[in-house]
């Protein structure tokens, strides 16, 4: 059996134990690009790969939404498997026990293609053909009718029979998360909002299989024709509005769909309803519930940031020079002698615009700090934090005019932990 350095041994002997009923393990590799579960690709002992999802351990950093959600990617690969058309990758074995790995486990087939993230720059006739078949994707999907609408796992508490009821307790849900991680939010504004759309909401009276999260990382094809050949991580999904779709698949959109999506969608026999209020109402409802998302998933899941501090200053240093040891300030200049009368006439007021000023200090520095902080990073590890800062700073000391002594430094300073 081999691995990479990056599986600890522990987690691929608790794989094998696992994997038992589907063969012997050769070989576990970690795959990236995930925030949510840890994934790995596995090789069996007959050369067949198979894709093994862990949820995150430390179930208090999780939303009220996010709890068992690979129950639910399971359980939505399930309704797809008598359904070629809709791409999923088929389950070839789900622990649940969170008895032998601290979570649930499930494996599922290794699917062709490529992550449509990971494709490069696609030329622009293989481009619009992914557009048009991301369209008929969906209409496909939406085709797929539930009992009841919200999120299908129901110990969550976020369902209802109406989608006015089942969107309300959705967004309720993320404002609760969002006060107890701090998050500020105009949560009155937002439950405004919903109140008084309510009526277009009512609009939604089936609902639809929506997977919420068709970004490119969830999306495989093949390169050279753009045709999709797979759909992953429906771990998200919800029975609502298949306008909620558009939403997901652009989270930080805010202009139209494409229209070759779009026309696909209608080709293949959908109708988003967009060209009425109601629907142009509803998608930026739904809009506003991913940014939700975004926001609110930030404190839990960990941060980045970045500052940046810029100093400039000048002072003087009167005691460096004897010819200034009489001096003291004088409003914004530096008086030498006494305040007498006669002495008036003769009292210098110095300046550094003059060739004979008073010897000072010319200062200018720079300083970017950086600070991130991410939990359950990748297996083994509860958390990751990144330190680190880089300053340029540089003073002169200037006499008559002439910079007398120059001074520089640069300096970095790195520090990555991880807990275990």
């Amino acid at each position: 059996m081999t691995r990479p350095d990056a599986v600890p041994e522990q987690t691929v002997r608790a794989l094998a134990t696992v994997l038992r009923p589907l063969g012997h393990v050769d070989r576990v590799e970690l795959l990236t690009g995930g925030m949510f579960a840890t994934t790995y690709r596995v090789t069996l002992g007959d050369g067949t790969r198979v894709v093994v999802k862990t949820a995150p351990t430390d179930t208090d950093r999780l939303l009220r939404y996010e709890h068992d959600l690979l129950r639910t990617e399971a359980a939505v690969y399930e309704l797809a498997a008598g359904r070629p058309d809709l791409l999923m990758p088929r389950v070839l074995l789900t622990d649940l026990s969170r008895t032998v790995l601290p979570s649930d486990v499930l494996v599922v087939s290794h699917l062709d293609g490529v992550p449509l993230v990971d494709a490069g720059e696609l030329q622009p006739a293989v481009a619009d053909t992914v557009q048009g078949e991301l369209g008929a994707f969906m209409a496909r999907l939406h085709t797929v009718r539930g009992e009841r609408f919200g999120y299908p796992n129901l110990d969550a508490g976020l369902h209802a029979e109406t989608w006015t009821e089942a969107f309300g307790r959705m967004v309720e849900a993320l404002l609760a998360d969002a006060a107890r991680w701090g998050t500020p939010l105009p949560s009155d504004e937002i439950r405004a909002a919903i109140d008084r759309h309510r009526t277009v909401l009512a609009d939604v009276s089936v609902p639809a299989l929506v997977h919420t999260d068709l970004w490119a990382g969830n999306l495989f094809v093949d390169p050279a024709t753009g045709a999709l050949v797979g759909v992953i991580d429906t771990e998200r999904s919800v029975w609502g509005d298949p306008l909620l779709e558009l939403a997901g698949a652009d989270q930080l959109g805010r202009g139209p769909a494409p229209a070759g999506l779009l026309d696909a969608y209608a080709t293949a026999g959908g109708t988003f309803g967009l060209s009425t209020a109601s629907g142009a109402t509803r998608l930026e409802l739904y809009r506003l519930y991913m940014s939700l998302v975004l926001l609110v998933e930030i404190a839990p899941r960990g941060y980045v940031g970045v500052a940046f501090t810029h100093l400039e200053s000048e002072y003087g240093l009167p005691g460096h020079n004897h010819e200034y040891e009489s001096c003291h300030p004088h409003g914004t200049h530096l008086h030498c002698g006494g305040h007498g009368h006669d002495e008036h006439e003769h009292h210098d007021h110095h300046g550094h615009e003059e060739g004979h000023g008073v010897p000072y200090v010319k200062l200018r520095s720079n300083r970017t700090d950086l600070r991130a902080e991410y939990a359950d990073p990748f297996a083994g590890f509860e958390k990751i934090r990144l330190r680190g800062g880089y300053t340029d700073y540089q003073h002169k000391e200037i006499e008559g005019g002439e910079v007398g002594t120059r001074f520089k430094n640069r300096g970095y300073d790195l520090r990555l932990e991880l807990q275990h």
